[in-house]
C-alpha cells in the first residue's frame, strides 16, 4: 500500500510525496506536488500499477497515427497478397491521410471515426467503398491495439457503412452458347473455362498447361496473375483447389492444346501473341465485350461469368458445398449468400 506524506521546506512552503514499496523490495517516494489532491491520485495511479505489475515499465509511445499507418503497411507486406497491400496502401494515401493528417493514435476517437464516415459520405464515395475503406481503417487500429499502444479500440461501437445486396448479373444457358457461338477461336476457350469452371479472371490468365488434367477432367487453381503484380499464389488456401469441369469443356481445352502443337507443361493456355500473360484491359474491351455484342445478349461484366458458373451449377442440381469448394470461397455461407 502506499501512503501520502507531507513535506515542508525551508522557505515554509509544504510539498506532498507518496511513498511505497516498488516490485524490487526497495522503499520509494515519488513527489506529488503541493495540493493533496494531487497526491491522491498519485496514489491511486502507483497502487494501481503495482497490482497490475506494470510499474516501472516504459508507458507505449503515441506515435502520429499516419506513422503508424506506415508501419503497418510495413509489416503487413509479408503477410498478403502484393494486390491486397497495395489496396491497403491506396486506402491510406487517397483517404486515411488526408482526413486524420498529424493527429496522434490517442486523438483516433470513436467520435472522429464517425465524422470520417461523413467525410466519406459527403465526397459522395459508394457505399461499398465506405465499407472497404472503413474494415482497413478498423483492421489498423485492431493492430495497434494488438500491440497495446491503445487501450480500447475506438471503432468498435461505429456500426459500418451499409451496402444494399445487388441482384448478382449472370447469363442464361442459352445466352451463354451465344455468347461462344459469337466468340473467336481465340477468345471462345478462355469464355468456356470462365463460364464452365469459375475461375476468377487472374486465375485464368496465370492458367498453365501443366494444371489442366484432360484424364480426371479437372483443372487445379495453384496460381493467379495480376497486371501490376506479376504471378502469385492464390489469395487464399481455399482459392487453391482443384475443379471439376464437364466433358464438353474437356474437349474444347484439347481441341485448343492440339492446335497450339502440344505445348510444354509450363506454357500459359491463354497467352498473348509474344507468349505472356494477356492483357486485362484488352481481353476485356477488345475480346469480351466484342463478344457479348457480337452475341447481342446483355452487358454483363467480366466477373459475371463467375456467377453465371454458379448460377448453372445450381440449376444442374450441384450440392452447396461442393459448389463452394468448386468456386474457391472460404465458407459456405459465402457462396450461398452470393
Amino acid at each position: 500500500m502506499a501512503s501520502i506524506h507531507k513535506r515542508y521546506r525551508k522557505d515554509g512552503t509544504s510539498r506532498y510525496v507518496v511513498r511505497f514499496t516498488d516490485p524490487h523490495g526497495y522503499r520509494t517516494e515519488k513527489a506529488a506536488g503541493s495540493t493533496k489532491k494531487s497526491a491522491e491520485l498519485l496514489k491511486v495511479s502507483i497502487e494501481k500499477q503495482l497490482a497490475a505489475g506494470t510499474y516501472g515499465q516504459k508507458a507505449p509511445e503515441d506515435p502520429i497515427f499516419m506513422e503508424f499507418c506506415e508501419d503497418f503497411l510495413k509489416a503487413k507486406k509479408s503477410q498478403v497478397k502484393p494486390s491486397s497491400h497495395e489496396d491497403y496502401k491506396q486506402v491510406v494515401e487517397n483517404h486515411l491521410k488526408p482526413f486524420f493528417k498529424k493527429k496522434r493514435l490517442s486523438a483516433i476517437t470513436p467520435i472522429l471515426v464517425q465524422d470520417f464516415l461523413s467525410h466519406l459520405e459527403e465526397k459522395d464515395i459508394s457505399p461499398a467503398t465506405r465499407r472497404k475503406i472503413y474494415r482497413y481503417l478498423k483492421v489498423i487500429v485492431h493492430h495497434a491495439q494488438s500491440l497495446e499502444m491503445i487501450s480500447k479500440d475506438p471503432t468498435m461501437s461505429i456500426r459500418s457503412p451499409r451496402v444494399e445486396r445487388k441482384e448478382m448479373a449472370c447469363l442464361t444457358a442459352d445466352e451463354v452458347s451465344k455468347l461462344l457461338e459469337a466468340a473467336d477461336d481465340q477468345i471462345m476457350p478462355l469464355l468456356a473455362v470462365a463460364c464452365f469452371a469459375g475461375l476468377r479472371q487472374g486465375e485464368i490468365l496465370g492458367l498453365k498447361w501443366g494444371d489442366v488434367d484432360f484424364v480426371h477432367g479437372n483443372i487445379r487453381v495453384v496460381r493467379t496473375y495480376g497486371q501490376d503484380f506479376g504471378f502469385s499464389e492464390p489469395k487464399s488456401s481455399a482459392s487453391r483447389r482443384a475443379v471439376p469441369i464437364p466433358r464438353f469443356l474437356v474437349s474444347i481445352l484439347k481441341r485448343l492444346y492440339e492446335s497450339k502443337g502440344y505445348p510444354g507443361p509450363d506454357k500459359l493456355v491463354f497467352p498473348n501473341s509474344a507468349g505472356k500473360p494477356q492483357n486485362r484491359r484488352n481481353l476485356i474491351t477488345r475480346a469480351f465485350e466484342t463478344a457479348l455484342t457480337d452475341a447481342e445478349v446483355r452487358r454483363i461484366r467480366f466477373h459475371d461469368l463467375r456467377h453465371t458458373y454458379a448460377s448453372l451449377c445450381i440449376a444442374a442440381g450441384m450440392d452447396p458445398k461442393a459448389l463452394q469448394r468448386a468456386m474457391g470461397h472460404a465458407s459456405i455461407s459465402m457462396t450461398m449468400d452470393t
